[in-house]
């Protein structure tokens, strides 16, 4: 299968996970990926010039048009085989960037409403970067590593303020400039593309080693409901303890089975009391949320998920 995915220049969360789960899917079936721009961990044997994607546009199986800035949307139209062409829409609104009809499959991010037709929900995934081993004797009870951008945040850490808890850690790690520029060794994106979009590139290794180290980290939504933080969370070894949304996710975490969720303040410091009172409950949370997230939410899970559903929609 010969997939061509004209991806943005710009590290893109869902680009990233798409791209590098069908890197290793690649190991397990035959996939040939091509893409338009060397970001996102694409491969620099896997870009192709316009020139020779436009030569071989009959040789493709499946046609894939990303979302965020700079995709080459003019090119995917020129090329695209409607019958074989998708759309992965990692925007942070619930708003279509395309028209669905447009597309076999339009697979998207902030989904709210119960999928319909053509449309498959399609959240962020676990980087393999994320992955860590389950802490056995975590330093911190909780992680709330965030700042006060939004409202809910705001009230959140201004709670935890309150509680004066000393192995509670708040507010949040900043990456160094080094920390930023390894995006760029990783293939997030190119270093002329970093120098103008720098926004989440790179790999904070502070940031990540603290999740490791706490038994249990808060997700609060920002932009979008669908966050980087709830994935970190889950690769890095803590238990997520999550503000409740009404986001579309197959397989979805289960309270009380996987995670924690909560819909007030009251809610989380009921939460936080019951978890100190029972930190082994937490843990056996915490590994069925592992066992999980192996299995359905690795970029590799994610990747399958896309092929598996465009290949059933082509058979039908």
């Amino acid at each position: 299968m010969r997939i061509l995915y004209v991806n943005t220049p710009v590290y893109d969360f869902l680009t990233a996970a798409i791209i590098e789960g069908l890197n290793e899917l690649a190991s397990q079936m035959p996939i040939q990926l091509v893409t338009t721009r060397r970001s996102n961990y694409a491969r620099a044997s896997q870009v192709w010039t316009r020139q020779k994607i436009y030569k071989a546009r009959h040789s493709f199986d499946l046609f894939i048009l990303g979302t965020n800035d700079d995709v080459d949307e003019e090119l995917y139209w020129d090329v695209a085989n409607p019958d074989h062409a998708i759309c992965i829409d990692g925007s942070d609104y619930p708003t279509f960037m395309h028209p669905a009809e447009k597309f076999r499959l339009y697979f998207k991010r902030e989904l709210y409403e119960s999928p319909i037709g053509n449309i498959r929900p399609c959240t962020f995934a676990i980087e393999r970067r994320w992955w860590r081993p389950l802490s056995q004797n975590p330093a911190f009870f909780l992680a709330a590593c965030f700042g006060p951008k939004t409202g809910d945040r705001a009230r959140v850490i201004e709670f935890l303020e309150a509680s004066k808890c000393c192995d509670v850690t708040i507010g949040p790690i900043k990456p160094t400039i080094w920390n930023s520029l390894e995006g760029v060794w990783r293939g997030q994106c190119s270093f002329s593309v970093w120098k103008k979009t720098p926004f989440a590139v790179g790999h904070n290794y502070r940031y990540y080693s603290t999740l490791q180290k706490s038994l249990m980290a808060l997700s609060v939504p920002g932009l979008g409901l669908d966050t980087g933080r709830y994935w970190e969370i889950l690769g890095s070894g803590a238990l997520l303890v999550s503000q409740t949304n009404s986001l579309q996710i197959l397989n979805r975490l289960v309270h009380g089975e996987h995670c924690f969720t909560f819909n007030s303040l009251d809610e989380l410091a009921a939460i936080l009391q019951r978890a100190r009172l029972d930190k082994n409950h937490v843990r056996v949370i915490r590994q069925q949320a592992r066992d999980l997230c192996l299995r359905y939410h690795s970029t590799l899970a994610r990747a399958r998920y896309v092929i598996e559903e465009f290949r059933r929609t082509v058979v039908c």
